[in-house]
């Protein structure tokens, strides 16, 4: 207890003067707010006495600690206090610049706009295909599947023959999901086959197949609409970004920055946003 009670001494000793006055005073409509999130955790609509007494206390003790800390420098060093600070001041740089409120239909236009190339529709593909255990079983297929779709009847089915699937043999999806599911050889393989026609064995990671294209939808442009809910997204954290980076160039011009004895007199600021999803409740 020796060592904690000199380090309080220390504190105290090295701690600058009172100020012209140490009032503390919380104003009234602070309490009331205090009074309502707390009736809001109990579920209540109001608090007793009692209850009101002690959100008050708890009002009063977090001042007096806060305040002490300030005069004690308490912070100074602190990683984890400089880096809640830092935290607190993104979102003030992004909350004066509007950053933070949600895009208007005009705003969303414009930025769609402005980002229009990065923005397009993924190529997509649908087929039928029948398996083979190997690429002789799959050649040696190749008539009785051809003939079975040449029947009008049977046109847009999938052959009754082959191996079993343990997925649908009728597949409609992007090339990035089926060179995810039967591996990017056999994707590249099927884009180039002519529609409505059986290829050659393709082997994939299952096996070997058998594939008729039914439609093949090369890669786009998306319009607005397509891609709505990641443009707002995208667009909502470049304005975020842009906010941050604004208020930084700011203070840059506010302060004279040195690493060690050398003047930083340019500065380009990184692209970063405030931690919105980790601060607290209590933020």
């Amino acid at each position: 207890m020796t060592h904690f009670f000199l380090l309080g001494g220390l504190l105290f000793a090295i701690a600058p003067a009172p100020k012209e006055t140490r009032a503390i005073r919380i104003e009234p409509e602070v309490l009331a707010a205090l009074h309502a999130a707390e009736a809001r955790t109990l579920g209540k609509t109001s608090l007793s006495a009692e209850e009101k007494q002690r959100v008050e206390a708890r009002a009063i003790e977090d001042e007096l600690l806060y305040r002490e800390a300030l005069r004690l420098r308490i912070a100074e060093g602190d990683i984890i206090v400089r880096q809640r600070l830092v935290q607190k001041l993104l979102v003030l740089a992004e909350d004066i610049d509007g950053a933070s409120e949600p895009l208007t239909d005009k705003a969303l236009e414009e930025c769609f706009a402005q980002t229009r190339d990065q923005w397009t529709l993924p190529a997509t593909i649908q087929f039928v295909h029948v398996v083979g255990a190997s690429q002789d079983a799959a050649l040696a297929l190749r008539e009785r599947v051809a003939a079975y779709t040449a029947d009008p009847a049977h046109e847009n089915e999938v052959p009754p023959f082959g191996e079993s699937f343990a997925t649908n043999r009728r597949v409609t999806a992007t090339i990035e999901d089926v060179a995810h599911a039967f591996g990017p050889d056999f994707a590249a393989a099927i884009q180039k086959l002519p529609a409505r026609t059986w290829s050659d064995p393709i082997a994939s990671k299952h096996g070997s197949h058998l594939v008729r294209v039914i439609e093949f939808i090369p890669e786009k442009p998306a319009k607005m609409q397509d891609v709505r809910g990641r443009l707002a997204v995208e667009c909502q954290l470049r304005r975020r970004e842009d906010a941050v980076r604004r208020y930084v160039n700011r203070l840059f011009g506010d302060y004279e920055v040195y690493v060690g004895e050398n003047r930083v007199r340019a500065f380009s600021p990184t692209s970063r946003t405030a931690p919105r999803g980790e601060m607290s409740a209590e933020d």
